[in-house]
């Protein structure tokens, strides 16, 4: 059985920190570094300067990520609408805790966060929120439902509907009174 890694620290004296000319060096004698940078220049859309480049080679020297597992990295950043380096850095990070170090758990974990983000847009309509961010107990509720208990939007929309039948109102708790009961009783499906 595969064992995660140790933490990585992301403090400043245990990320790599390369001068130009020691970018250079490196990477004139590390030609697939070179092509990882020019590929990861163009899903971001932009020419980098170099503390966007140590953050590449901290990626890929001192969390020894895999140059598939970058590309994706960053493609899913930009195709969420982050385009910084700082975000998908922070990403990379807090994926390689979770012990997420290779291409395919990857593909996994990112198939997962836009499954998560799909339901919350949906749940957010659902429930009224609009535009402001959930609160910690919302997001705790929302991941109860589909993490814990493996709840469909289909499912969670029976309980919203039910909320608001009873109470006139969109509430969060009610709903999840009603999933957990339904959860305790065995029930997985809208026919259940």
């Amino acid at each position: 059985e595969k064992v995660a890694p140790a933490k990585k620290l992301r403090g400043a004296d245990e990320l790599p920190k390369y001068t130009s000319d020691q970018l250079a060096d490196i990477l004139e004698g590390r030609q697939e570094t070179a092509a990882l940078i020019d590929e990861c220049q163009r899903i971001m859309g932009k020419v980098f300067n170099i503390k966007e480049i140590n953050v590449l080679m901290g990626l890929v020297d001192y969390l020894e990520l895999d140059f598939e597992y970058i590309l994706m990295l960053l493609t899913y950043c930009v195709s969420i609408g982050k385009k910084s380096l700082h975000y998908a850095e922070k990403l990379a990070f807090s994926l390689y805790d979770e012990g997420i170090t290779r291409g395919d758990q990857l593909a996994d974990a990112l198939h997962r966060l836009e499954v998560a983000a799909s339901i919350e847009g949906k749940i957010r309509t659902m429930f009224g929120v609009g535009s402001r961010a959930f609160t910690t107990k919302e997001k705790k509720f929302i991941s109860s439902w589909t993490n814990d208990m493996g709840y469909s939007i289909e499912i969670i929309e029976k309980a919203y509907e039910a909320t608001a039948d009873a109470t006139g109102n969109a509430a969060f708790a009610y709903a999840n009174t009603i999933l957990e009961r339904w959860h305790a009783e065995g029930f997985k499906t809208i026919s259940d």
